[in-house]
């Protein structure tokens, strides 16, 4: 990428309460494991549990290390795992959003950016998301790929400021089994 670009990075005050939920929630969890090594099935759980808190924790010290660089030619990650997707060679762009509550009130978005040389995924703590995710959605507009109804209904979303609560449809389908 050029020098002339902009950079972006998640803001540290977004980051570390997950990382200090996600380091308790280890310790509850892994404290325990040396006492139950006679107990397979609580072994099990709290074995599985403080491994989701360890890749909780791991991914959202990824997080705080990732710098974003956006310019006339792509976009760039570093420092929590490098990708990059020049405009010429992107090949998709989805903007989903995934709600914590029934009633849609809260939430994060998450671009998703893919290239022929690898994807890039942001989340909406991203200090500049929406500059972010206006270039890229602008950048596949330009090169007519085809996007869903979903990234445009979350595009619209977010561009009218509603980023807690995106117009409908904002979710794919689930399937029934």
């Amino acid at each position: 990428m050029t020098g002339g670009g902009r950079t972006f990075r998640y803001e540290a005050s977004r980051v570390l309460p997950d990382i200090a939920r996600g380091l308790a929630g280890f310790a509850v969890t892994a404290g325990p494991l040396p006492w139950l090594l006679a107990s397979p099935i609580p072994l099990f759980i709290l074995g599985g549990l403080s491994l989701a808190f360890a890749i909780f924790t791991i991914g959202a010290v990824r997080r705080l290390r990732t710098v974003v660089r956006l310019d006339e030619t792509g976009i760039s990650t570093s420092g929590g795992g490098g990708a990059t997707v020049s405009w010429n060679d992107m090949q998709a762009v989805d903007l989903s959003y995934f709600s914590t509550r029934r009633d849609r009130e809260r939430g994060w978005m998450q671009l998703r950016v893919r290239g022929n040389t690898g994807t890039i995924r942001i989340d909406s703590s991203l200090d500049g998301f929406r500059t972010v995710a206006d270039s890229a959605i602008a950048a596949a507009s330009a090169r007519e790929l085809p996007m869903t109804e979903t990234t445009l209904a979350n595009m619209a979303a977010l561009s009218a400021g509603e980023l807690h609560r995106p117009h409908e449809p904002v979710t794919q389908p689930r399937r029934r089994r």
